[in-house]
């Protein structure tokens, strides 16, 4: 059997999680088990509206980590999913 069908906010909501200790695009895209034509499409998207940020590790590469209002947006996904799943019982 395949994976459920996730809606862009699942695929968006999986990209913060994946985000929010910092790592590597890569990383991320990984942990949040998406292609990579999905994740540039919701990545440049988050970043662009301060869900993400990019910062520089001691080594000088680029990391990204789930902004504050990014783990707002979880919060209120979560809540809402949360809702709604309760509601199809």
């Amino acid at each position: 059997m395949g994976r459920a069908y996730r809606s862009k906010y699942d695929i968006i909501a999986d990209i913060l999680e994946a985000a929010i200790n910092g790592a590597r695009k890569t990383r991320i895209m990984h942990m949040a088990n998406v292609n990579y034509h999905s994740f540039c499409k919701y990545f440049n998207i988050l970043l662009k509206e301060g869900l993400i940020e990019e910062f520089r590790d001691s080594d000088g590469g680029l990391v990204y980590r789930t902004t504050e209002a990014g783990l707002e947006h979880l919060r209120i996904f979560a809540r809402l999913s949360n809702q709604m799943r309760e509601k199809e019982e």
